[in-house]
């Protein structure tokens, strides 16, 4: 199972990419390598018009499939990536807690997706890990992928957003259910140190009179 991934091109034509990309031929030595097949000869020709492509098999490794998107399209290592649909859908591969699983179970075989830069903010600020925005690499996107990933974004900032407000009022109310304790246990020392004092006092003998005696006249 194969799928096209097309990104933005420096506007080469149809001609010179097939000179330089190498229709039909496979990554590597022999017919495959890793399970992930170069650029073949059954992309749609409309898609070489200002915008690269190329087809990937996904009968591979979530991380295998993204760190061969990186290669070809001269990524580097930091910052994430993703996919998404033609409609602006991302797939939020670079949230997966197992990037092992089979891109199979992601991906639609012979569907077109688009690579996406994942902007967040950096580690140390005010706004560190926050969502900023989706970027398709492409060079001329629609709008209605712009505005689908823009909301998404949105939407996804706002629940992390959120989910650190939860997170915050937790710890603010067990601090606060600290201080109480404290604060209890406190008064019924001071409390149980005042009824002793008293009980002490309570029981302490009483010195007896000396009577006194009658003057002699």
């Amino acid at each position: 199972m194969f799928i096209y991934i097309k990104h933005g091109g420096e506007g080469a034509s149809r001609r010179n990419w097939s000179t330089c990309a190498g229709l039909g031929r496979f990554e590597g030595s022999g017919d495959h390598r890793n399970s992930i097949t170069r650029e073949g000869p059954y992309a749609p020709f409309h898609l070489f018009s200002d915008s690269q492509i190329f087809i990937a098999n996904t009968n591979c490794a979530v991380y295998h499939l993204l760190y061969y998107v990186r290669r070809k399209l001269g990524l580097s290592k930091r910052g994430s990536i993703d996919l998404c649909d033609t409609t602006g859908t991302m797939k939020l591969f670079f949230l997966m807690k197992k990037p092992g699983d089979y891109a199979t179970k992601y991906l639609t075989a012979r569907n077109t997706y688009y690579v996406c830069r994942v902007i967040r903010g950096k580690p140390g600020t005010p706004r560190a890990n926050a969502f900023l925005a989706f970027v398709p690499l492409l060079k001329n996107p629609e709008h209605s992928v712009v505005e689908a990933l823009r909301l998404q974004c949105a939407l996804m900032e706002r629940s992390r957003l959120k989910m650190l407000a939860i997170k915050q009022a937790k710890k603010l109310a067990k601090a606060e259910s600290a201080r109480s304790l404290a604060s209890k246990k406190g008064g019924t020392k001071s409390t149980r140190k005042g009824a002793g004092q008293k009980l002490r006092v309570s029981f302490k003998t009483p010195t007896p009179k000396q009577k006194r005696k009658p003057n002699k006249k």
